[in-house]
């Protein structure tokens, strides 16, 4: 393991892509959803949910989250 706090002693960071380093273009953004997609219908990818909560419970879904209480996806649910 390492410990990033080391890396401020000579004003280093870390850092990692996102979204937007893959997907270019709108259709880039649509293709690659569209595989994700695919991936979980067909049971490639598996999604974990831990909790799921009605909307009106929003905050509670932040609490849990913020107090590293899930092991999976909070989903809110209308």
């Amino acid at each position: 393991p390492f410990d990033p706090a080391r890396l401020a002693k000579k004003a280093a960071f870390l850092t990692r892509p996102g979204l937007a380093h893959y997907t270019t273009t709108r259709e880039d953004l649509l293709r690659r959803a569209g595989d994700v997609f695919e991936w979980v219908k067909s049971g490639r990818l598996t999604v974990r949910i831990s909790q799921t909560l009605p909307l009106r419970d929003a905050a509670e879904a932040h609490r849990l989250l913020e107090g590293r209480k899930t092991t999976g996806k909070v989903l809110l649910l209308p």
